[in-house]
């Protein structure tokens, strides 16, 4: 039997996938919007704005809603955008709209949407908000109004993270098939919240059910509990295959943007936190080093892990604590370029198991000093 995941890893999630669409989403990325939105970030002058666009371009992010027509920076960003070949959209309040090749987000609940819908220099999405709450009939009416309009998509908005990924599916086979009977050929987007803890599960759940579009915010920003995470999302779709570009660059991305924002991202967070990676039990590491020794990055990467790390520009961790074994001890100090020698590596196990915790590598240090001084 070859050496390979295909043959090595049993995959449940494949008859799953198996039914997602063909065609890849489009990523509607909200960080900037959603970041002048957050009282407690650190909100970068213009050209760290800039900057922001240009590391979401180099992940493939080409849909970004930039906040809203009323700000000045956004108009400033537009040409920004462009050169990027960037597909800038704003949310548009009430009032003028200034001319620049924006896309538009209008609300429904403006009521002269069909006039303001006439003004936009741009693709222009007409956003049904709280649609998690709204009869079929309501959302049926609301649609028929769209023939006749600019309007190039539907934006179903969750606002209160209220849907679960089953009433998602049905909200958009529900618009689709609507659409349909109309004769309106217009693309579905999905945005919904994470109040309950399922943002990532809508968002798949729209996509297989037909949106073409879907929201999100990197470190699931937004007002809230926020969006569904670009960082996940990404992850997720590449792993179901529908995403193909390269993303080795999400690592240095996602450390990009929390520095330029100011973020503080947690050790647990799923893909980017530091311990996403990171073991210190003894069978874990054992496994780890087995695989890598015989030359099976692929499977070091996958052997205790949903996520394969190299794919994202992440690596395998391994530290040294009370669970640790034998192995945790071998992986670091060749990782630091160290000689395992037997009496060292007893050494370090011994001040491994009377600590209440991982060892900090000062810590491991002083223990390699100490026995190079007898």
């Amino acid at each position: 039997m070859s050496m390979s995941e295909e043959n090595l890893i049993y995959d449940w999630n494949l008859v799953q996938d198996s039914s997602s669409p063909k065609a890849p989403p489009r990523l509607i990325d909200h960080t900037l919007a959603s970041a002048r939105l957050t009282s407690w970030l650190e909100m970068p002058d213009l050209e760290g704005q800039k900057a922001l666009l240009s590391q979401l371009e180099r992940l493939g992010l080409h849909h970004l809603c930039l906040g809203s027509w009323c700000d000045s920076n956004v108009r400033k960003l537009v040409e920004t955008a462009r050169e990027l070949e960037i597909q800038g959209w704003a949310e548009a309040p009430p009032g003028p709209l200034p001319k620049a090749p924006l896309g538009a987000y209008l609300s429904h609940r403006h009521k002269n949407w069909r006039d303001r819908a006439q003004q936009v220099n741009g693709p222009v999405a007409l956003v049904i908000q709280d649609i998690s709450r709204r009869a079929p009939g309501e959302i049926a009416s609301l649609l028929g109004e769209l023939r006749d309009t600019p309007i190039t998509s539907v934006c179903l908005s969750d606002d209160g993270g209220r849907a679960t990924p089953a009433g998602t599916a049905r909200m958009v086979h529900f618009v689709a098939d609507a659409l349909e009977r109309l004769e309106l050929s217009l693309e579905i987007e999905w945005s919904g919240r994470n109040d309950r803890g399922l943002a990532l599960a809508n968002a798949l759940s729209a996509w297989r059910a037909g949106a073409g579009a879907l929201h999100c915010a990197f470190f699931a920003l937004g007002e809230g509990c926020g969006l569904v995470a670009t960082e996940q999302l990404l992850v997720n779709l590449s792993l179901a295959g529908s995403v193909k570009r390269e993303l080795r660059a999400l690592a240095e991305v996602s450390r990009e943007l929390a520095q330029t924002l100011g973020i503080e991202i947690y050790p647990n967070l799923p893909v980017i936190g530091v311990d996403a990676f990171r073991t210190g039990t003894g069978v874990h590491a054992a496994a780890i080093l087995k695989a890598q020794k015989k030359g099976h990055e692929w499977l070091a990467d996958l052997i205790y892990s949903g996520v394969p790390a190299a794919q994202f520009g992440f690596h395998q961790i391994v530290e040294i604590g009370p669970m640790a074994g034998a192995s945790n001890v071998h992986y670091w100090l060749e990782q630091q370029g160290q000689t395992a020698e037997p009496d060292l590596v007893q050494a370090i196990l011994a001040r491994a198991k009377n600590s209440m915790k991982v060892l900090r590598d000062e810590e491991i240090r002083e223990v390699i000093a100490s026995q190079a001084g007898q």
